[in-house]
């Protein structure tokens, strides 16, 4: 009896053990169905492909961003740009409110643009040497304005082109040099003067 009990038993062990594992396995089989449901999905969604719609609408949202981005940005700028000038207007202003307008000096520098213009005209008919008094007293008047220095040795070129005009040609070189000190930044500009002259000289 004790050995049929012990078989017994051990059968008993036996089919709890199967029946454990049988549903083990199926657990595991669900499982797995599950990921493998699960990871088809995923699969599925990263696959999908963006329709020509889609991507024109990212296309636009970006280009309205971008847009915005450069908007943002000239206005900052602009902003900034308008604050430094302000800023310097009122230093300036604050510095000079003392400062009262030199009338003897806006006198002068009119008189100067006056015969300036008077001496562009005579020059373009030609009449040299109406021209060079005009270009003359502008300088009188305003010896820092650039332009009637550079325009009455450029007309003295223009009647040294002779032998009997020789004084001309050594005039235009004695403006050139009193020039070149003036403005020795217009130096480039001189030297095609000097050019001019040397070549007016051997004629």
């Amino acid at each position: 009896m004790s050995g049929g009990g012990g078989f017994m038993q051990f059968m008993n062990n036996s089919s709890k053990n199967n029946r454990s594992l049988l549903k083990n396995k199926n657990s595991f089989k669900e499982k797995s169905k599950y990921l493998n449901e699960k990871s088809t999905k995923k699969s599925k969604f990263e696959i999908k492909e963006t329709s020509e719609e889609e991507l024109k609408i990212i296309r636009e949202k970006r280009i309205i961003e971008k847009e915005k981005t450069i908007k943002s940005i000239y206005l900052f700028s602009s902003l900034a740009i308008l604050c430094i000038s302000f800023f310097i207007y009122i230093n300036f202003f604050s510095n000079h409110e003392n400062v009262k307008p030199n009338k003897t000096q806006i006198k002068l520098q009119n008189e100067y643009y006056f015969s300036l213009k008077i001496g562009e005209m005579y020059a373009k008919s030609k009449k040299w040497k109406i021209a060079i008094q005009n270009y003359e007293s502008a300088i009188k008047s305003y010896p820092e304005g650039y332009k009637a220095h550079f325009k009455l040795i450029w007309t003295l070129i223009q009647i040294c082109d002779s032998k009997d005009n020789i004084e001309n040609c050594k005039e235009a070189m004695r403006r050139y040099e009193r020039a070149k000190l003036l403005f020795p930044e217009k130096e480039s500009e001189l030297n095609e003067l000097l050019n001019d002259i040397k070549i007016a000289s051997k004629h």
